[in-house]
Order: structure tokens, then sequence, then C-alpha cells
């Protein structure tokens, strides 16, 4: 801007302007555990950049068996953004995408990715440890070396 007064004084001033119509990229999402426990909470991790204005917020959007989107902000922390979809019953089918904003309002969305909670299926009642039958298990496989101990000192002894 240039402005001259009636007395021919002349002030010039700059301004810079930056247009940012692009927005933010989403690098690799990692979900952990890939293949959750019921009830387990599932952490999804997330690099997300944007060199013209920066990121202003990144959203975690979903649901469970195709039920209603839920979003939680995701928190940056040493590089990544992190959020957590809270623990589910055995057999849902979780569906889940990021969103990214930047502060010039540009958005993002990535596509749609999914997880089932396993299903643990077990022969027998649960024990402190773990299943029975695998209580049993080793229960048994250590009577059978004790057995197989016991009948060669007495053979070698004899």
């Amino acid at each position: 801007l240039e402005v001259e007064d009636l007395a021919g004084n002349v002030n010039v001033s700059a301004v810079s302007v930056t247009v940012d119509n692009t927005a933010p990229d989403i690098g690799l999402i990692i979900r952990l555990p890939e293949t959750p426990a019921e009830g387990q909470n599932v952490i999804i991790e997330v690099e997300v950049r944007d060199f013209t204005s920066g990121v202003d917020k990144v959203l975690l959007w979903y649901r469970v068996n195709n039920g209603t989107w839920i979003s939680i902000e995701m928190t940056y922390s040493n590089g990544t953004w992190v959020g957590t979809i809270p623990g589910q019953t055995a057999g849902a089918k979780v569906e889940y995408y990021i969103e990214a904003h930047d502060r010039a309002g540009n958005v993002v969305k990535s596509d749609i990715m999914f997880y089932e909670v396993e299903i643990y299926e077990h022969l027998g009642p649960e024990t402190p440890e773990g299943p029975l039958w695998v209580t049993l298990l080793i229960i048994g496989v250590g009577g059978a070396i004790a057995a197989s101990v016991t009948i060669y000192l007495l053979k070698r002894s004899s």
C-alpha cells in the first residue's frame, strides 16, 4: 500500500498474505492392539501434518455395530495424535476414521477402517490364571514328567 499526502509525503506499507486452501495430511494410522479382547480399550495413533497454517485439531470418529458415530478429540503427544476407543463386547464390529482440521478451516477425513472384538472361546470355567483346560493341561504334563522321572530313577537305582 502506498499513500501520498497533499504535501508530497509518501508512506509505503507492505502486508504479506498466505492463502491456505490445502487440507492437512494424514499419515499412517496405527491401532493397538490390532485384535482387541472384550472390554479392552483400543488406542489409535496417527501423524497429521499441515505445513501452511498448522494443525488445529484432530478427531477420532467411531461407531459400534452400525450405531451412531461418536467423536473423540485426539491429543498431541511426542509427534503423534492419540485417541482411545473404549472397550466393547465380544463380537462387536467397530468402525472408525480420522478427521483433521487446520487453522485455516480446511478439513480432511481418512478412509473408514474397522476391527472386530475378539470372541474368546474356552472349554471350561475361568480360573484366576486363565481357562481351566490350560491349568489341567499343565498339571497333566507336569504329572507325566514327574512320573517318568520317578520310574527312571527307580530303574537306575535297581
